[in-house]
C-alpha cells in the first residue's frame, strides 16, 4: 500500500493534536514553527500554501522535529534561534533563552538612555551576558551606546559573539570571558550596569519544567538556597563600577522585590524602584548610585 501523501494543512493538524496529547504547551504554535523551520518557510508562508502535498523526505525530517519536543527539548533550541525585543538572536545547548519578560530590563535602559544620560557615548555593561540578547538589543535601538559583556561561559560568549556579528554590531562591544565584574578593570566605569542574573532559588528547581531543568545550564539559572548568590555580590560591586548618578538595573523574582530593595537601600543605592512586567508581576529592581 503506498504511503500517505501529507498535505501542509493535515500535517498540522495531525501534528498539533498529537503534541497537546503529551503535554505540550501551545501546541498549534509548535507544530507551525516546526514544519515552517523543516521546510524553510515563513508560518505565513505555510498560511498560503495549507494544500501543498508533501514528499515523504519532508515528513521524515518534520517528524524527527516532533519528536525531539515530545521530549521536551526547548522549541529555540530545536530551531536553533529565538526572537527577543527587536533582533533574532542564536541559541543552543549551553545557552540561556531569552524570555519575553526579560524585555522589560531593555525598556528600561532605553528609557534611562533617553531621559537620564546626558553623555555620549553611553558606556553600560552587560552581566552574565548569555546570548548578549539584552546588550544587543539595546545597541540596536540606540546608537551612540557601546556595551560591555561579561559570562563566565564560553558556550554562552561564542554565542554573544555570532550573534553580535550578525547584527552588525560586534564593534561596538566588547565581550570578556569571567564571572561578574573579574573581567573589568578597576578604574572602569559606565553610566549603567544591566544583568539577567541566575536567581532560581535550589529549593524551586525540582518545580520548573522539564524544557528549564533538563535542558538549560543550571549555572545560569540556579543560585543558592534564596535565589540571592549571584544577585548580592553584583549589588555589592556595581556601585564601584558606576558613574555618580550611574544605574543598576536587575531582572529578579517576583518574591524577590522586597528582599533585592532592602539589599540595594543597605548598600547606599537611591530612588529604589521594582519594575512590573506586562503581565503586572514584580520583574526587575533599578537604583542609583549617589
Amino acid at each position: 500500500m503506498p504511503q500517505k501523501r501529507w498535505t501542509v494543512r493535515e500535517l498540522l493538524l495531525t501534528s498539533s493534536e498529537y503534541l497537546s496529547s503529551k503535554g505540550i504547551d501551545n501546541p498549534r504554535l509548535c507544530a507551525e514553527l516546526l514544519l515552517g523551520h523543516a521546510l524553510n518557510l515563513k508560518r505565513i508562508e505555510l498560511y498560503m500554501d495549507l494544500d501543498r502535498p508533501l514528499t515523504q523526505k519532508e515528513v521524515d525530517a518534520y517528524r524527527s522535529l516532533i519528536k525531539r519536543r515530545v521530549l521536551r527539548e526547548p522549541v529555540q533550541y530545536i530551531l536553533g534561534s529565538c526572537g527577543f525585543y527587536n533582533i533574532e538572536v542564536k541559541v543552543g545547548p549551553g545557552v540561556l533563552i531569552p524570555r519575553p519578560e526579560t524585555e522589560v530590563l531593555v525598556d528600561v535602559a532605553l528609557r534611562l538612555i533617553d531621559s537620564h544620560i546626558r553623555e555620549s557615548p553611553v558606556r553600560f555593561l552587560d552581566l552574565c551576558t548569555g546570548s548578549g540578547c539584552i546588550a544587543l538589543a539595546i545597541l540596536r535601538e540606540r546608537g551612540g551606546t557601546e556595551c560591555v559583556a561579561t559570562d563566565v561561559s564560553e558556550v554562552a560568549l561564542t554565542y554573544a559573539a555570532e550573534n553580535s556579528k550578525g547584527l552588525g554590531l560586534e564593534h561596538r562591544i566588547q565581550l570578556r570571558k569571567g564571572s561578574l565584574f573579574e573581567p573589568i578593570g578597576p578604574y572602569e566605569r559606565f553610566h549603567l550596569v544591566v544583568s539577567n542574573p541566575p536567581y532560581v532559588a535550589e529549593p524551586e528547581w525540582t518545580g520548573l519544567q522539564p524544557e528549564v531543568k533538563d535542558y538549560e545550564p543550571p549555572s545560569a539559572l540556579l543560585a543558592g538556597p534564596e535565589g540571592l548568590d549571584v544577585i548580592v555580590p553584583i549589588v555589592q560591586l556595581a556601585k564601584d563600577h558606576l558613574f555618580s548618578k550611574g544605574a543598576l538595573i536587575l531582572e529578579i523574582s517576583p518574591v524577590q522585590g522586597k528582599k533585592v530593595f532592602q539589599i540595594m537601600e543597605s548598600q547606599g543605592y537611591k530612588d529604589i524602584s521594582l519594575v512590573k512586567d506586562l503581565s503586572g508581576g514584580i520583574r526587575a529592581i533599578m537604583g542609583f548610585t549617589p
